[in-house]
């Protein structure tokens, strides 16, 4: 005897996979077993009034409680390998045993062998648009418009290795059926029939393995075999959608595809689609020694059976079952999420998210916490109950800080800084002062600056008048950004804004390292803040010495506005002395001003001329001989303290190249000491 599993198996072995699974999402409480009938399982249906009706290896049962208790009703010890109920009733059952197709007439008990002119099994059965009976079998099809007594022959096969595995007639009458040649005679493939049944023809997949047929509501034609193939027309063309073996095939009213394939990494599983194919999940997997075809019953529960084992398995809801999915936000504050709602399984929920000021969206997650999606307008395929989540990020503040300045001694400064805590850059545009504020600012940078997640600005605000302790005024700082308008406070007192003359800014004496300090700068101001009058700088004099080059910042005299600076730039001579003093006296309209200058000079630290060292010939035009003491290094200076010339390791040293006049030698001995030599150049 002949049976589905075992050509299937057969096949199996001739496959070889194309695709793999997109989705892989396993619900193990899919599935739940109904107590099984005595026998392996070759086709299940459910009656029109309620009853699950199967054909086993030996004859027909029946269930009216779900599986709980089973009742024969006919065919004992024939294998019943398809079964099809009309709507008056009438039982049809596909069967072995030297008749292909036997009929239980509604409301009896008999069954009766129908008259097909063939002893090869019953595999499938079929109605044309004209309500013709076709059926499939291992020799060919057959019809017989009296569903009974008188049978045609309307495709032969005369060697019975071609399996008519599935008849399915389409929206537009056209009948398919699938054929499997297992001699791989060129007999078999896909096979239709434009005329009611009269006439077929193969229109391709020649010695290819095809067991289930299906279409779905919107016209689309799903082929199972070796892959599970599609077609939108009507099967001119077809496109592979998997390449691993489809067994069966059903549709659910939304259009939900359910499908049993074996797959050769994880066996026979069962998957569905909500999107015609295109993407695909495992509603069950690893069940592959049980449960090789699909039933789907008008009522939306989905049936699983195999035919080598006494097995049946029920989804625990119907298909068709609603969900409640709640669509919610996280955080609460970041913003808004839309697509709350009861959807049935395959319908789509049209999820919006709009995020709050200073957040961004950056995804949706199930209540498994897996990603969904990252679109913020997305339309997602409803397979469960449960809670979806907008995910929205904070972008961080800039913040100012801090936002109030107290100015308590003239010349004083204070800071804020402008942080960054976004995860974007933000570009400081620019620092406004409000009109007469009496302010200045010092920043590292110059504005627009574009400030990066992370960075940090510190600007420096200056106030050069001596503010009282009590009644002040506000004065604003408007920092313009990229995200807006940020402000800090300068308390400035009303008293304070007073003429207070000429002022040095904040210091009264300076102090130079020579050279590494050359030069340095002072800093002058007119405070006449409450007349606004200016001050009219004469001179700017050394007193008694000539140790310093001053420039100032402006030719003078000079009229210096009310809160306006003058810079004062001095660079300082070499000395004959390792430290000297002077004082620099400001001659103005407002009267004078005097600040002090100390000068350590890095050459005059050495307080003598050396009087063990001895130069020849000096003056000199070019070579220099070193006696005294054995020369590690040499250093040449010029009169204003840089280093022009050195050697290293030689009590010689050529002077050439260098101009006229009087250089100092630093000389450090072999032991590290430190002596100091005149000598001049005279060409």
């Amino acid at each position: 005897m002949r049976n589905n599993r075992l050509y299937t198996l057969l096949v199996l072995l001739l496959m070889a996979g194309r695709m793999t699974m997109q989705g892989q999402n396993v619900e193990d409480n899919f599935w739940m077993a109904i107590n099984p009938p005595p026998t392996g399982v070759y086709s299940l249906i459910k009656g029109a009034n309620g009853n699950i009706i199967v054909g086993l290896y030996s004859g027909v049962y029946s269930s009216s409680d779900e599986g709980v208790t089973w009742y024969f009703i006919g065919l004992d010890n024939i294998g019943v390998l398809r079964l099809y109920e009309h709507t008056d009733g009438t039982l049809l059952a596909g069967t072995n045993m030297g008749h292909p197709l036997r009929k239980r007439e509604a409301g009896s008990t008999e069954w009766r062998n129908l008259p097909v002119p063939t002893i090869s099994n019953g595999l499938s059965i079929g109605v044309t648009a004209d309500n013709a009976l076709i059926l499939g079998t291992w020799h060919g099809i057959y019809k017989s418009r009296d569903w009974d007594a008188t049978w045609t022959n309307v495709h032969v096969d005369s060697t019975g290795a071609c399996a008519v595995t599935d008849l399915l007639r389409l929206d537009n009458g056209t009948m398919l059926a699938s054929i499997v040649d297992y001699m791989h005679m060129g007999l078999g493939g896909l096979f239709q029939s434009t005329d009611n049944g009269e006439t077929w023809e193969n229109i391709g997949f020649v010695n290819d393995a095809l067991f289930c047929l299906a279409q779905d509501s919107q016209g689309t034609i799903y082929l199972g075999g070796n892959g599970l193939f599609r077609s939108s027309d009507y099967g001119a063309t077809w496109q592979m959608i998997l390449g691993d073996c489809a067994w069966s095939i059903a549709i659910d009213n939304n259009d939900v595809i359910f499908a049993n394939l074996f797959c050769r990494s994880r066996g026979l599983g069962v998957i569905r689609s909500a999107d015609y194919g295109e993407t695909w999940e495992y509603v069950i997997s690893g069940k592959d020694s049980e449960v090789d075809r699909l039933y789907l019953a008008d009522d939306g529960y989905l049936y699983g059976f195999g035919s080598h084992n006494t097995c049946i398995y029920r989804s625990r809801k119907s298909v068709y079952e609603e969900f409640e999915v709640e669509v919610v936000s996280c955080p609460e504050n970041g913003g808004t999420a839309s697509g709350s709602g009861t959807y049935r399984f395959g319908e789509y929920a049209h999820l919006i998210a709009s995020p709050n000021e200073n957040y961004q969206f950056v995804g949706w997650t199930n209540q498994d916490g897996e990603t969904i999606s990252t679109e913020d307008d997305y339309y997602h395929m409803i397979a469960r109950g449960g809670q979806i989540t907008a995910n929205f990020q904070s972008l961080g503040e800039l913040v100012v800080t801090p936002d109030t300045l107290w100015f308590e001694n003239i010349g004083t400064s204070q800071h804020f800084t402008i942080d960054n805590q976004r995860i974007e850059t933000v570009t400081i545009q620019n620092i406004i002062l409000d009109p007469n504020s009496y302010l200045d600012i010092q920043s590292p940078q110059n504005f627009p600056y574009a400030l990066p997640p992370g960075g940090s600005v510190q600007v420096t605000v200056w106030f050069q008048v001596l503010p009282a302790k009590e009644d002040y005024t506000p004065f604003n700082i408007r920092i313009l950004t990229s995200l807006g308008e940020r402000n800090v406070v300068a308390m400035v007192a009303n008293s304070a804004i007073t003429d207070h003359g000429l002022t040095i800014v904040g210091m009264h004496s300076l102090t130079f390292e020579v050279p590494e300090d050359n030069p340095q700068r002072g800093m002058l101001m007119n405070q006449n803040y409450g007349t606004h009058t200016p001050i009219t700088i004469t001179s700017i004099t050394e007193d008694g010495t000539d140790y310093l080059d001053i420039e100032p910042q402006h030719a003078l005299p000079y009229d210096l506005a009310a809160a306006e600076y003058f810079w004062i730039d001095m660079t300082a001579h070499i000395l004959s002395k390792s430290y000297a003093t002077t004082t620099v006296t400001v001659e103005s309209s407002a009267g004078q001003k005097q600040f002090s200058v100390a000068i350590n000079g890095d050459l005059l630290t050495i307080a003598e001329l050396s009087d063990v060292i001895k130069l020849y010939p000096n003056p000199t035009n070019g070579v220099v001989r070193i006696e005294g003491v054995v020369a590690d290094e040499v250093q040449v200076y010029n009169a204003l303290g840089q280093v022009v010339k050195t050697a290293r390791g030689t009590n010689e040293i050529d002077l050439n190249g260098l101009l006229e006049g009087a250089y100092l030698l630093r000389i450090t001995d072999a032991d590290g000491k430190n002596h100091v030599a005149r000598v001049a150049i005279k060409k």
